[in-house]
């Protein structure tokens, strides 16, 4: 995950805010601080491979069958 992915997920998710508007109407946007930001998103990311890790070491329920891990994984984000 690369900071400009950083970036644009954080305005996806509304972290985006007006913070002036200038006289000739444009406006400057500020996002929450990259470093925090770049932290934030590399212990979600962190977390979410070990969760990750636990289904793929879970072959009682998916044996030698990676399309069943793929969708396991993929229907995490469905709970």
């Amino acid at each position: 995950m690369t900071k400009n992915d950083i970036i644009r997920m954080a305005r996806e998710a509304g972290f985006e805010r007006v913070v002036a508007i200038h006289p000739d109407g444009s406006k400057t946007v500020t996002v929450a601080p990259v470093p925090e930001l770049e932290a934030f998103a590399n212990l979600v990311a962190e977390r979410e491979r070990e969760e990750c890790a636990i289904v793929a070491e879970n072959k009682e329920a998916w044996y030698d069958d990676s399309r069943g891990i793929a969708k396991a994984i993929r229907a995490r984000g469905n709970t």
